[in-house]
């Protein structure tokens, strides 16, 4: 699996921890590497919810999978420089 997966995983989980598994599911497209996203409306019908919400925990779904990304990367090499270096590679191919 790669760390991109790792990382997705981990943070589904994390949401089915919650009961939440199908808001990850929702959400999980506006992940750099998942996917094209659908439009912010067509997702905030389908939850019931307002647009502004599903950009919020869009936002939140975003910075919870750095996170996520960043631990995985740590467990892959021996120095702050070396993850500061790798995931800097990994932002760039994903266009972020």
């Amino acid at each position: 699996m790669t760390l991109l997966g790792q990382a997705l995983s981990a943070l589904q989980g994390k949401f089915d921890e919650k009961n939440a598994g199908a808001l990850f599911n929702e959400l999980k497209c506006f992940l750099p590497g998942v996917g094209e996203p659908p439009a912010y409306t067509e997702v905030a019908s389908r939850l019931g919810q307002s647009e502004d919400v599903v950009k919020m925990a869009v936002s939140r779904l975003k910075k919870e999978f750095g996170q996520a990304l960043k631990a995985e990367v740590r467990r892959t090499v021996s120095s702050t420089a070396e993850l500061n270096e790798e995931l800097r590679h990994l932002l760039a191919l994903l266009g972020e």
